[in-house]
């Protein structure tokens, strides 16, 4: 709800995308860690991040990383390795999520969305369907972009791109 109510004012559009954390690979690295401990994965987590200040808030990029970490973990079986990685490249940080779980069928790949889940019945899913919502408002208000490549019943792999912040004096 909130994200759907700065998307309506420019001047809290302008506020959030003036918003940068300093060092993203900290916040990355502790929001994953955090999720994998609460589905007592950590083992199953695999992280390689390059340091980068990027145009995010601290907020909202831990809430960014929560929802896909725990889609992640939640959609693939222990055991199973996550791999979180990133790079940069130009003026974005490329950060991708890879895991290797149930996928996204090819059918559902366009219709992604709020309150969206996909054969609820059958992957006993909990929530309310908002966390790929949520990371697409998120990506979309600090004028990133967002990739998504799954093969049903392999692997997912979500790759965000984030915006450098540049000339900051830290």
């Amino acid at each position: 709800t909130r994200l759907s109510l700065i998307s309506t004012s420019i001047t809290e559009i302008e506020q959030l995308q003036n918003k940068y954390c300093p060092y993203c690979d900290s916040v990355i690295y502790e929001q994953a860690i955090l999720k994998a401990q609460n589905y007592n994965r950590k083992a199953d987590i695999k992280i390689n991040l390059v340091s980068a200040s990027v145009k995010m808030g601290e907020e909202y990029l831990a809430k960014l990383i929560d929802e896909l970490v725990d889609n992640a973990l939640k959609y693939s079986p222990k055991g199973k390795e996550v791999y979180i990685y990133s790079s940069i490249q130009q003026d974005y940080y490329f950060l991708t999520i890879h895991d290797q779980g149930l996928g996204i069928p090819q059918k559902y790949m366009n219709h992604i969305d709020s309150y969206i889940q996909f054969d609820r019945q059958s992957n006993e899913q909990q929530g309310l369907g908002l966390g790929l919502g949520i990371i697409f408002k998120i990506v979309d208000l600090h004028n990133g972009y967002i990739e998504i490549e799954s093969e049903q019943n392999k692997f997912t792999k979500i790759m965000i791109k984030i915006p450098i912040a540049k000339n900051l004096v830290l």
